[in-house]
């Protein structure tokens, strides 16, 4: 009997989840306006299938701004399936489905409220441009107050985007923020920083498994072309198993009162002194050559390469409670939809490889 009252109430709860969740398939730029537009204010969690092919924007970013806070949650990589175009997500082509900024306008804006929980994944961000405003590819504001909900960016590409600051990715606010498995390459910035997230005082920031390499930033010295991590205590960061590589003056740049916890990178520079965050913990990173596959636009590593099986997974059989830097995922996938885990190791940056790490290569750095 206990176990038919339990079947019960969980139809009931899947039915009334069913009740409040809009589902949209979208195959032209104007249907993806039109859907971003009805989402903000359907009074329902929203789930936006985008099939492959290229989304141009008109001008204007594609928008999305809600203040009832309701879910979202917004992907790419869908293909036909008897007849319907967003019929399955294979997750094999991570540049099929493209939102172009046609460089005259930003590419995504996105403004959240409450405990509003949002997801962006198996999207290429290209070509988004504003000479004066921050997030060119992504922006994502979560204003909150008390400060709610979670953000997860993953399996994303940013190429081209350009900006003052912040030209592929904007994150700001939000419980908890993750970011894994997306590549950020030759975005630039007027001012600073291909990536920016900032987290006010909610549980923290995941930044893992992410490509940052050969992006640009205009004016000072001072300032940076790679990735800006802000947290704020009591908020923590895990920045984990990342490409830091090739970005005009330095590559990573830590800020904020909050406990980071620096692990397995991939590091060439990184912003130090008074002004910036001392990680509570670096371990096992370090600083060479990533070595990619030979191919355009290809950043799997080689078989030489330092990020083969070099990078760090959470814990398996973790204490109670488990701590901030053990309480993550790494993803089913990597960027190119293969597995994130091989052979129980895990590489560094957002592509996976079939190799073994090649011991004499590293015998001549170890």
């Amino acid at each position: 009997m206990n176990h038919l009252k339990t079947a019960l109430v969980v139809l009931l709860l899947q039915f009334s989840v069913s009740l409040h969740a809009a589902e949209f398939c979208v195959t032209t730029a104007t249907e993806l306006y039109n859907a971003l537009t009805v989402a903000e204010s359907n009074a329902s969690h929203d789930i936006i299938k985008i099939a492959e092919g290229s989304y141009v924007t008109n001008g204007v970013p594609f928008n999305y701004d809600e203040n009832l806070g309701w879910d979202l949650d917004i992907s790419g990589g869908w293909t036909d399936h008897s007849g319907n175009p967003c019929g399955q997500q294979l997750g094999n082509n991570p540049y099929g489905t493209i939102l172009d900024g046609n460089s005259n306008s930003g590419v995504l804006l996105i403004g959240l409220s409450g405990d509003t929980n949002l997801r962006v994944a198996n999207l290429y961000f290209t070509n988004g441009y504003d000479a004066a405003s921050i997030g060119a590819g992504l922006y994502i504001y979560h204003g909150s107050n008390p400060i709610m909900g979670t953000i997860v960016i993953e399996n994303n590409i940013f190429i081209n985007n350009e900006t003052e600051y912040a030209s592929a990715l904007y994150s700001y606010g939000g419980d908890k923020t993750i970011v894994r498995n997306n590549l950020f390459f030759a975005n630039h910035a007027l001012e600073a920083n291909s990536v920016m997230i900032f987290q006010r005082g909610g549980y923290g920031v995941y930044f893992t498994n992410n490509t940052v390499a050969f992006n640009t930033a205009a004016i000072s010295l001072t300032l940076k072309a790679g990735a800006f991590i802000s947290v704020n205590s009591p908020s923590q960061g895990l920045v984990a198993n990342n490409v830091f590589w090739g970005n005009g003056h330095e590559d990573l740049a830590l800020f904020g009162s909050g406990d980071i916890y620096l692990k397995n990178n991939n590091l060439g520079t990184m912003a130090e002194g008074s002004n910036y965050n001392t990680p509570l913990e670096s371990r096992d990173n370090f600083s060479l050559p990533p070595r990619f596959d030979a191919g355009s636009l290809n950043f799997t590593p080689s078989a030489i390469s330092p990020l083969v099986n070099a990078g760090v997974k959470p814990c398996f059989f973790c204490p109670i409670p488990i701590p901030f830097d053990e309480s993550w995922s790494l993803g089913a996938t990597d960027l190119a939809g293969n597995l994130r885990t091989q052979s129980s190791k895990v590489d560094i940056g957002a592509f996976e490889s079939s190799h073994d790490r090649d011991l004499i290569f590293w015998g001549i750095f170890e």
